[in-house]
């Protein structure tokens, strides 16, 4: 519907225009008013459709969203289909690997069962086998266990003889001349025995000049104990030609000894006189070493209670003999009778002779340093002192020429230096 308000502004004041414009108002207002009356329902259908169309529209969108997945399901269902193919092959082609290795494996089965068998008939003959080598085995142990037995005790002889000829390696604590024991009385000889015949002599002589307190009395001292050594060592010498002889002559003359001794037995005789020759000479000989060698232990083993004083005399000759000669070599002490016959002197030497006599009866014998020529370090230790002769000189170790013993030195049967000689050295030119 179509309403011309503006158009009836123009029409005049009249009353009918008035009416009719009245009139057409409110025919127009009544139209109006009906036509608003139709607006929600209008509205409702517009809205309705709207609606209809939006849903339309979603539908549609929906529907090719729909159609999209669709496809897209069916392309993914046709991939998995191929895959699933190809995977059953795979599947079909492993299962008949499988029983391709079953049959295989049941072949090898066989075939090891069969070497099993045959290797356990190998295990039972090998079995008796070592049964009988276990046997031969046993017996072959028991025979050289049997040996062993043997070398044993012929080691175990072998060591007591070497024990026997070696004892500064081994020693016997109940022995009273062992070699610890003599370091040690050596040790207090030097300190004591030594010092008193110092002063015993220094008291003979009456002088105290420096040169002879810290030279000349110890020198004499010192002569007098190179001159035991040297006697024990011959007494030693001649023990061991008593011994050669004796044994030497008691086996081989052991036919007629056993005949005179069973002869005096049988007669009742309480005793029986037995001579054997010994020879003086030095000379080699046949003798048992064994026997010979027992002796020397023996005689090791009792020289503290040895009376050796039949010696004094022959050290007293010595002494003699060396002073002389040190005295004409450097006129610095000129020899004295009543020194060496004193009686602490003589108790010294008889200490000296007793000392050194259980030194050469070791086994291997201990020796004294006192010969050397040359100073060395590890064997001498040079005497500090204050001299006014110039041939004696205490500078530090070279390589120098000694001049004197003031003390020897001391070592064991097997060399090693237990005590250095005190020596004093000549001025080097």
């Amino acid at each position: 519907m179509h309403f011309s308000v503006y158009a009836m502004a123009n029409i005049g004041n009249d009353e009918a225009a008035k009416e009719a414009k009245i009139l057409a108002l409110a025919a127009a207002l009544k139209d109006h008013r009906e036509a608003l009356h139709f607006i929600p329902e209008i509205f409702e259908q517009f809205t309705a459709l709207q609606s209809n169309e939006y849903k339309a529209t979603l539908i549609e969108k929906k529907t090719k969203d729909l159609e999209q997945n669709v496809k897209s399901l069916l392309y993914d269902i046709e991939v998995k289909d191929k895959r699933y193919d190809e995977l059953n092959h795979v599947l079909n082609t492993k299962d008949q690997e499988l029983k391709d290795e079953k049959d295989k494996f049941l072949l090898r089965e066989k075939e090891y069962n069969s070497i099993i068998h045959i290797k356990d008939r190998d295990i039972e003959q090998m079995k008796l086998r070592i049964n009988e080598l276990e046997q031969g085995a046993n017996s072959a142990l028991r025979c050289k266990d049997r040996e062993i037995e043997q070398l044993k005790s012929r080691i175990a002889s072998i060591s007591d003889k070497k024990v026997r000829q070696d004892q500064s390696r081994v020693e016997n604590t109940l022995s009273m001349n062992r070699q610890s024991k003599l370091e040690e009385d050596f040790r207090l000889f030097v300190d004591e025995a030594r010092m008193d015949a110092c002063d015993r002599i220094q008291s003979l002589c009456k002088s105290n000049e420096d040169s002879c307190v810290r030279i000349c009395y110890p020198r004499l001292a010192c002569l007098i104990f190179e001159a035991a050594y040297e006697q024990a060592k011959q007494a030693k010498q001649a023990f061991g030609e008593i011994c050669k002889n004796v044994s030497s002559s008691l086996i081989h003359s052991a036919p007629d000894l056993i005949h005179d001794f069973l002869s005096f037995r049988k007669k009742m005789c309480p005793s029986v006189s037995i001579t054997l020759p010994v020879s003086t000479s030095m000379q080699d000989r046949e003798y048992p070493t064994d026997v010979v060698d027992a002796f020397f232990l023996s005689l090791k083993e009792s020289a503290t209670a040895h009376n050796v004083t039949f010696c004094v005399t022959d050290i007293q000759d010595t002494v003699r003999q060396k002073w002389h000669s040190w005295f004409q070599n450097n006129r610095c002490f000129q020899p004295d009778e009543k020194i060496i016959t004193d009686p602490q002197i003589l108790s010294y030497i008889e200490k000296c002779i007793k000392l050194t006599w259980r030194m050469v009866t070791q086994v291997p014998a201990m020796t004294l340093e006192y010969q050397s020529k040359y100073l060395e370090s590890d064997l001498h230790t040079v005497v500090t002192h204050r001299s006014s002769h110039a041939m004696y000189n205490s500078t530090a170790f070279e390589k120098q020429e000694i001049a004197l013993y003031i003390w020897p030195g001391l070592r064991d049967g097997r060399g090693t230096v237990i005590r250095r000689g005190d020596v004093i050295c000549k001025v080097a030119r």
